[in-house]
């Protein structure tokens, strides 16, 4: 968080960061970016409006004649709500560090304004599905509560509620139909909720091509199922009978005096025009939708969308897995419409994969095994065939936008034959197995040799058993991983491992993962000392450019810092540009490379951008 807030004051270039790890699918989880994105739209939200204080004070003495006591109360009473408002300003001045003194309050209003409108246009890119949007709206009102200049400020604006609005608006009718179903409620929220905050309703600015006027009819059954769908017993309640509140109104009327009566008027006949002019605008806004909604638009009931919900809601009782399999044959149903007890049907699953989206199939690997599917039998061997056909197909991969690590913690289950809780177990597919590999090294899109001289680093120090994000994977496969990126893509690559001592690893192309990891994982664990590769290249003459360190956040070194390694090296091989690059796995903080230093670079996490990153960097365009 805090070094998120570092950049507030240059909102651009974190929105643009957002955005762009968002699209390229760089990001592992979801969460952190889609709270940086909230944090740009709702961080110290207060209302810049700044009303006149004195016209606000005047409406209480509004048609009487003012007395030395209430002209003395009036200027009191400004002074004192102009001294709040102040104080109110002050709490809500949040630039980054010294920007407070280098502008104004009102640049910085403008600055905060035109932040947060394009964090919200970027939630259409960033919240593609209704999990993001939850998320960001659980977001949004957290930091709003936080650190809002209104006290437990909800943060539900006109922005924001503009904003979900667009959201739903901007998906087709069959898009949002599918959308609803599948993830119906996430993160404490589900749609109705949404509709009701964000005020749902079309705007005549919509252009004349909107989706909702050529669909209107469509989008309004979606709006309407959604609002009936979840019953949680709140109903209006019908008026009392004889109307007790207004009776008594009118037995207090009997004391009231001639002025009281004028003013009581006064206020009514204020309210009454207030709302014939509300009554006016709503008439001539229903003539505006009348002329924009178009009355050939596809009739509600015979749409795609209406089919699909009606078949959601039909699956909902059905208890025949053979009917369930031919609802999702006819409808494109997916794993989430169907009911939980079903899903231990191969007939359900084998209706499944038949259009099943590449990030379910990674995802459902191991379901599609404990139900026999994909194991090696014969019987098996087309659907084992669908699935390797799939996982191989690096457009799918690309389009589907799979992170590196998704694959990597898919195969780590895979192989492990059961579940995180230990409910499932299956046999593995050796098949399978190189499907995944295959599939990780594709999710690493454009990857381009540089055709330089590597020594490949890994260190098998004990804390490289660790797990990463809490999962199957281990700190030594994502290192095997990153590794096998380079050795399949760099022609002149050398493999060593280290911890207290170092050891020749003589892979190469043709090397899988799974000997990798068999290779390493036989020897000797210890300490770490991360200045060995370069001591070692020193000591026999060999020839790099670039030196690759894959560890963890274990860092320690010996007599030699990896710093001053490299530097002897470039001395003694008479190679001044070699360069260091040092990859944590999982990382928490480390440093090794000196910053003062160009060609040393220190890479902390796991990222689908590290090989671009790496290229940049050794071609010297970083």
């Amino acid at each position: 968080l805090n070094d998120i807030k570092r950049f507030i004051g240059k909102g651009s270039l974190l929105l643009r960061e957002i955005i762009r790890i968002s699209l390229e699918g760089r990001a592992p989880k979801q969460d952190p970016t889609l709270f940086a994105l909230a944090l740009c739209a709702r961080y110290k939200v207060r209302d810049t409006t700044r009303p006149n204080i004195h016209n606000q004070v005047m409406k209480k003495y509004k048609g009487k004649t003012l007395t030395q006591e209430d002209c003395e109360a009036i200027v009191n009473e400004v002074q004192e709500r102009t001294k709040k408002s102040l104080l109110a300003n002050e709490r809500s001045k949040v630039a980054g560090d010294g920007f407070e003194q280098q502008a104004p309050q009102e640049a910085y209003d403008d600055y905060q304004k035109a932040l947060q409108n394009m964090a919200f246009r970027a939630v259409l890119k960033v919240c593609r599905i209704p999990t993001h949007l939850f998320a960001f709206v659980g977001y949004c009102q957290k930091i709003s509560a936080e650190t809002g200049a209104k006290q437990n400020s909800k943060g539900w604006g006109r922005s924001l509620r503009t904003a979900i609005a667009y959201w739903y608006f901007n998906q087709t009718p069959e898009r949002l139909a599918v959308l609803i179903t599948k993830y119906q409620q996430r993160n404490k929220f589900c749609h109705r909720d949404l509709l009701r905050l964000c005020h749902l309703r079309p705007k005549t600015s919509f252009p004349k091509s909107h989706k909702y006027w050529h669909h209107h009819k469509e989008f309004d059954f979606i709006f309407a199922y959604i609002a009936g769908d979840t019953g949680d017993g709140h109903k209006r309640k019908a008026e009392p009978e004889g109307n007790g509140i207004k009776k008594a109104k009118n037995e207090n009327r009997k004391d009231e005096t001639d002025e009281q009566r004028k003013k009581r008027e006064e206020k009514e006949r204020e309210r009454v025009e207030k709302q014939m002019a509300r009554m006016k605008l709503r008439e001539e806004k229903v003539k505006i939708f009348s002329e924009l909604k178009l009355p050939e638009a596809p009739d509600a009931e015979g749409s795609p969308a209406a089919k699909l919900i009606r078949a959601f809601e039909e699956m909902k009782a059905v208890t025949e897995p053979e009917k369930a399999a031919s609802l999702i044959r006819e409808y494109g149903l997916v794993r989430e419409h169907v009911p939980s007890h079903l899903l231990n049907s191969k007939s359900v699953w084998e209706a499944l994969l038949v259009d099943m989206p590449m990030t379910a199939l990674i995802r459902n690997l191991g379901k599609l095994a404990s139900v026999d599917m994909i194991t090696d039998k014969e019987e098996n061997k087309r659907h084992v065939q669908k699935v390797v056909s799939q996982l191989t197909d690096e457009q799918a991969l690309q389009d589907a936008r799979v992170h590196p690590v998704s694959v990597l913690l898919a195969s780590a289950v895979y192989k492990s034959g059961g579940g995180y809780r230990g409910k499932l177990h299956w046999k593995t597919n050796p098949e399978i197995t190189a499907a995944l590999e295959k599939a990780f090294l594709l999710a690493f899109k454009n990857v381009t040799p540089t055709n330089k001289r590597y020594c490949l680093a890994l260190d098998v120090s004990g804390s490289m058993s660790s797990n990463v994000l809490n999962s199957f994977l281990t700190c030594r496969e994502a290192a095997a991983g990153m590794s096998m990126v380079l050795l399949k893509t760099e022609p002149k690559v050398e493999s060593v491992a280290f911890s207290h001592g170092l050891t020749e690893l003589h892979f190469d192309y043709s090397t899988t993962m799974d000997q990798m990891l068999e290779r390493v994982n036989d020897m000797e664990f210890s300490s770490t000392d991360c200045a060995l590769p370069m001591l070692w290249a020193t000591e026999k003459k060999k020839q790099f450019d670039v030196f690759v360190v894959y560890t963890d956040c274990e860092t320690w070194f010996g007599d030699v810092h990896p710093f001053k390694a490299l530097q002897q090296y470039r001395e003694q091989m008479n190679i001044p540009d070699a360069k260091l690059v040092v990859m944590g796995m999982a990382s928490t903080g480390f440093t090794i490379a000196d910053p003062t230093d160009p060609g040393m670079l220190d890479i902390c996490g796991f990222d689908s951008a590290v090989p671009e990153l790496l290229k940049e960097f050794v071609l010297g365009n970083i």
